[in-house]
């Protein structure tokens, strides 16, 4: 905490802002894979990030807010794909952000199926990517209920870009978050120009998760339909895990099932994982994705520290 109020001090020198209104943090994460799909067996992985976030209170009850990260990703040092890029003001109103950032399904939805490790990030995942040229407004939250719509002009890395409307993707969605219960509803429709000659999209997803003390479960469900009617391009996803804490350590179960419209290609993936939390900042990980198709299979083990 002292070394982030002497960097806060810093930065405040150089910028003059406040001291409250600067601050700094990050992840630093090595992980060992062993892929079956890799002959050479096993390979390192690294996620580093840093993320630099400001505020700044304009009165009347609004602020202005920003965020900036660099990525060091598998050796990509200090690129910002990834990461986010955003700008804002927040009030009574809700919230406004512009700038590069995940859509509603990726950070709402998906987010409650994501693991540790590289091979374990989401059991399965849509759009994981940040949308660059994206504006987003949430709702306030009342009794536990909020909504969101954005627009991106750039979708991924596809992201060709549509000409011929303003937004490549327009994203709603509904949560409620209230005690032990979360449930999340998102809605996308997907330009054909940002999805690289494919036809539009639209990609239903629905998220649900109970605590119950150490125990906690969840479930996703994803719904993408190609508005060509091309039934094979169609897919109907499922996610499930379970989640176990008994002191510093957890175990995760998690189950997916991937299957097209027509039926005729369907994909089962299990994965389990035991964390350690050494600390609030430090946890070391071990973890196996089994994948019902050839050489799928993924073993990985890491550690993780975040400032």
């Amino acid at each position: 905490m002292f070394k982030k109020t002497l960097i806060a001090m810093s930065l405040a020198a150089v910028t003059g802002s406040a001291m409250a209104d600067v601050s700094v943090s990050g992840r630093v994460e090595q992980t060992f894979v062993d892929d079956e799909a890799v002959a050479t067996g096993w390979t390192a992985d690294t996620f580093n990030m840093i993320n630099f976030k400001a505020s700044e209170d304009l009165g009347n009850g609004i602020s202005a807010f920003a965020k900036f990260s660099l990525l060091d990703k598998d050796g990509s040092n200090g690129t910002t794909d990834g990461a986010d890029q955003t700008v804002g003001l927040s009030g009574g109103f809700g919230t406004v952000v512009f700038g590069t950032m995940e859509d509603f399904t990726e950070s709402k939805v998906m987010s409650l199926m994501s693991m540790y490790g590289p091979a374990g990030i989401e059991l399965a995942g849509v759009n994981a990517e940040r949308n660059a040229s994206a504006m987003a407004y949430v709702s306030p939250t009342m009794n536990g209920l909020h909504a969101g719509i954005a627009g991106y002009t750039e979708l991924g890395t596809a992201g060709n870009g549509d000409t011929g409307s303003n937004f490549d993707a327009i994203d709603m969605m509904i949560a409620y978050d209230n005690g032990p219960l979360s449930v999340k509803l998102a809605r996308e429709t997907q330009k054909s120009e940002m999805l690289t000659g494919a036809e539009d999209q639209e990609v239903t997803t629905l998220g649900v998760k109970y605590s119950m003390g150490d125990l906690s479960v969840a479930g996703v469900w994803v719904d993408s339909e190609n508005e060509a009617g091309v039934a094979a391009s169609d897919n109907n996803d499922y996610m499930l895990r379970a989640d176990y804490t008994v002191g510093a350590n957890k175990v995760t179960i998690g189950h997916a099932n991937s299957e097209d419209a027509t039926g005729a290609a369907t994909t089962d993936t299990t994965s389990v994982e035991l964390i350690h939390n050494f600390s609030k900042r430090t946890a070391a990980y071990i973890g196996h994705k089994d994948i019902d198709t050839a050489n799928s299979n993924k073993t990985y083990v890491g550690i993780q520290h975040t400032f």
